[in-house]
């Protein structure tokens, strides 16, 4: 896949300016002066070319691997030491309260991409979050092709730290900054990822960002105003038949253009498909070869985890034979048809989903099933990683009692039996890892931590439906651990799939 720009007809916006031009000076009318703002040069996005070549050739770039409402971080894949999951959670609140929207994109030498800002163009275009525009394809070249309220930008890392970071950062429209503070932005950023560690230097980053974003350097976007006392002539009946003359026509112009702004609006639209269908297909295969290859263990004895990980061990060929049917379906849609239908594209994102998912169980099955003493300090760390979850709860359910008095303490009580809980389940643990235990009594012990995040996405869910929405956010992303992968394959094994 290569990237080019594309060719923007003209606008309606622009028509209509260049027509009641023509009828103003005809009566006599000065237009004001244009405002004169000092903008950077927006984003340009790209679209897929018509050459055909086989998908080991495409571009990759980032794809978003941790999220929230206001933050969103995009982390390639030979990029280490990145606490994608810590970052979003401690600058969540930050950003909510700023009303930005952030989404930052690390990646690393060596890369098809020419520089960061092709890689910005890239993670904003056809990556998972919302930076892009809606109306692009029409104002995007005059009013920036980055959304309201958002921050996109990019760092391309040097190959074995032997060069500076590259950096380019892009505003939202309304968060339209000066050069030299943009400039001074970007040294910042490089600066920080040359000689900090990935997750500091991230850290700083977003933080500078926020902060910049509503910072005094916003720049206003004014028009001139005419003089005081102006004021039109008396319009003859000649005027009046020209200026008539002139908006017949400009009903026609616009007639014709809003026509074949649909006709590319419906091509654009596809041509996006088409290019995402390339990057999921790229993907998608990748996981499926890695599925191949590897297979989950066998569980122990036979309790719901237990039974929840042989009934997806039961379906797993099947699912990998459908996701490759899907895979090859959407395939030969791109090569014989030049397009993808929406349907083909929403159920190879879906069988994308499973393929991560049915991944991290084989992950993180290998340390449950494997070394016990490996086994016992996994199930510590899921364990810190619950009880930071539950603490998040609580200033929630502060706020829920305040409104309602009976279902806020019940929660309150689930939460404090779900402390006390982990707490003798940590305990059994360290007991359990220096003494002689059989392999049922160790899967006991998992069995379990699963009842008990059970209860806590139970928990989570509940006060995600009472809490404000405003802070309902803070209450999206899971711990990462084998608990979580199950209930999400179940979900989706049970589902349409």
């Amino acid at each position: 896949m290569r990237f080019h720009r594309p060719r923007h007809r003209l606008r309606v916006s622009n028509a209509l300016l260049a027509l009641c031009s023509v009828g103003l000076i005809s009566v006599g009318f000065l237009s004001p002066a244009a405002a004169q703002t000092d903008m950077t040069e927006p984003v340009f996005p790209t679209a897929p070319s018509t050459d055909e070549r086989d998908d080991e050739q495409a571009i990759t770039f980032p794809d978003v691997v941790q999220q929230s409402e206001h933050v969103y971080l995009a982390v390639g894949d030979r990029v280490d030491s990145v606490d994608a999951a810590g970052l979003v959670q401690r600058f969540e609140r930050q950003a909510a309260s700023k009303d930005v929207r952030i989404l930052l994109g690390v990646d690393t030498h060596p890369t098809r991409l020419k520089g960061a800002a092709q890689l910005v163009r890239a993670i904003l275009m056809f990556g998972s979050s919302d930076a892009l525009a809606d109306d692009w394809v029409e104002n995007g070249k005059r009013l920036g092709y980055v959304g309201k309220d958002w921050v996109v930008i990019g760092v391309l890392l040097p190959q074995q730290d032997t060069g500076a970071p590259e950096v380019d950062v892009q505003y939202g429209r309304n968060l339209t900054h000066g050069t030299a503070a943009r400039q001074q932005l970007v040294l910042q950023i490089s600066e920080w990822f040359a000689e900090q560690q990935r997750t500091e230097a991230a850290a700083l980053t977003l933080d500078a960002a926020i902060t910049a974003a509503r910072s005094e350097d916003y720049v206003s976007l004014g028009y001139t105003l005419a003089p005081d006392g102006w004021a039109p002539n008396r319009w003859p009946a000649t005027t009046w038949l020209l200026a008539g003359l002139t908006l017949a026509c400009a009903g026609l112009v616009v007639g014709l253009l809003a026509r074949r702004g649909r006709r590319t609006r419906r091509q654009q639209q596809e041509a996006t498909r088409v290019a995402a269908a390339a990057t999921e297909l790229v993907a998608v295969r990748g996981m499926l070869r890695g599925l191949r290859e590897s297979t989950p263990p066998d569980p122990f004895g036979d309790g719901v985890l237990a039974e929840s990980w042989r009934e997806h061990l039961r379906q797993r060929a099947d699912r990998l034979t459908r996701a490759e049917a899907v895979l090859e379906q959407v395939h030969r849609q791109k090569q014989d048809q030049g397009k993808v239908a929406p349907d083909a594209l929403r159920d190879l994102r879906a069988q994308r989903r499973w393929c991560m998912q049915a991944q991290r169980l084989v992950n993180h099955g290998q340390v449950v099933t494997g070394n016990w003493s490996e086994a016992c300090t996994y199930l510590k760390r899921t364990g810190v990683a619950l009880s930071e979850s539950l603490q998040r709860l609580m200033p929630e359910i502060e706020a829920i009692e305040g409104r309602e008095k009976n279902s806020g303490a019940q929660l309150r009580a689930e939460i404090l039996e779900q402390f006390h809980e982990l707490q003798q389940l940590t305990q059994s643990v360290d007991r359990l890892k220096t003494s002689q235990t059989s392999p049922n009594e160790r899967w006991e012990l998992v069995e379990r931590f699963a009842a008990l995040y059970a209860a806590a996405a139970h928990t989570r869910q509940a006060v995600r439906e009472n809490a404000p929405g405003a802070r309902a956010a803070d209450l999206e992303n899971e711990p990462e651990d084998i608990f979580a992968a199950l209930r999400e394959l179940t979900a989706l094994e049970a589902g349409s799939l």
